[in-house]
């Protein structure tokens, strides 16, 4: 096994939420992550939206919760916040 930093093999990037009062359940805006809890298997699911993003994910993209649990990954298949 071969140990290395992961900054050092990806660009990493730290998400930073919006303002409550920038949500909504309309599907206004892009679908926005709030952490595990919006993780599946492998893709996410959305039922909340952002007019207002921080921070911006594409496709593609691999995203790494943070928040309890730890170690969850999600791969991206559209552009989010």
């Amino acid at each position: 096994m071969i140990k290395c930093c992961l900054g050092s093999i990806a660009d990493v990037t730290m998400g930073q939420s919006p303002k409550s009062e920038y949500y909504n359940a309309n599907k206004e805006g892009l679908p926005f992550l709030q952490g595990s809890r919006t993780f599946g298997a492998k893709y996410p699911s959305f039922d909340t939206y952002t007019t207002v993003p921080t921070k911006i994910a594409l496709p593609n993209d691999v995203i790494m919760s943070v928040r309890a649990p730890l170690e969850l990954l999600i791969l991206l298949l559209l552009k989010c916040a």
